[in-house]
């Protein structure tokens, strides 16, 4: 038999998502068209980047409101849109109330009413949070693999008495960390396709490279004007710089993303916008000589 607990989530958390949302937008879109900027494809794609993060802001705020912690008969299903995570019971190894607080984020989100990824505590260590509040009252659950889950629910007793009912804590039986956590292939997955995104950045910029003369367009003003030429040598030393996409990725889902999916989902969506803006700018500076 099931049983649900709220994570306490409230309207707050929606309405600084989308303040926040407002305070990032409105001065870039106004300043950007102010400019009579035009539709150019680069345009576009810069305007995309501050929309694109506001609306995961959003997105990620709405979310918190539906943070639910369910009771099924074979585990604990925490329900929350941008990251759902299922525990077996077996691989819960103890639980207890504590009384907290989040002090620094290392991966995740965290802003009034949202507080999900990996965080550290000011006296519990290290902590994967699934929370609508960072500090006060939590249920703290060490996993088999060594890792803690911190959660929030309004009713912290209930709740703890309710998992005292369904966890044999004495239990030694080991458990995979991939039956709760994240997919190790789908976590190389998708560092192999951020991978391979750069590397057809680099065939691409291969291609063109011979066929540029010494002298190249870099810089280009609102109007798409270009305001500043230099040495072709500077498409070389961009795509050095773009290098730090796949090196970041993989440093940080190896690390992070085996905790939750919504982690490595993100990070692929980041870095490949960051790569396709790249490979835009390398095709504005062909298409211009």
């Amino acid at each position: 038999m099931s049983r649900s607990f709220s994570a306490g989530g409230s309207n707050n958390s929606l309405r600084y998502g989308i303040a926040f949302a407002l305070v990032l937008d409105l001065p870039f879109l106004i300043i950007l068209f102010a400019l009579d900027s035009g539709f150019e494809a680069i345009t576009i794609l810069v305007a995309a980047i501050p929309l694109t993060v506001s609306t995961l802001f959003i997105w990620l705020s709405y979310a918190a409101r539906k943070m639910t912690y369910v009771f099924e008969d074979s585990g604990l299903r925490i329900i929350f849109p941008a990251s759902p995570l299922y525990l077996p019971y077996s691989a819960i190894r103890s639980a207890e109330k504590v009384e907290t607080t989040l002090t620094f984020k290392l991966f995740g989100g965290s802003w009034p009413g949202v507080h999900w990824g990996l965080f550290t505590t000011k006296d519990k260590g290290r902590v994967r949070a699934y929370a609508t509040h960072y500090k006060g009252e939590f249920l703290l659950m060490g996993l088999a693999d060594g890792s803690k889950i911190l959660l929030s629910p309004s009713e912290v007793d209930l709740m703890l008495e309710e998992l005292r009912k369904r966890v044999d804590f004495s239990s030694t039986m080991t458990i995979a960390s991939e039956a709760y956590g994240v997919s190790r292939i789908f976590v190389l997955g998708q560092v192999v396709v951020i991978t391979v995104a750069w590397i057809l950045l680099v065939a691409y910029v291969a291609t063109i490279y011979g066929g540029l003369p010494e002298i190249i367009p870099v810089h280009w003003d609102f109007d798409g004007r270009v305001n500043r030429y230099g040495g072709k040598v500077e498409v070389l030393w961009l795509l050095g710089v773009s290098a730090i996409f796949p090196v970041m990725n993989t440093i940080l889902t190896l690390k992070f993303g085996k905790y939750d999916k919504g982690l490595p989902i993100i990070l692929g969506i980041a870095f490949l916008f960051a790569t396709a803006i790249f490979g835009l700018i390398f095709r504005t500076i062909a298409s211009s000589v």
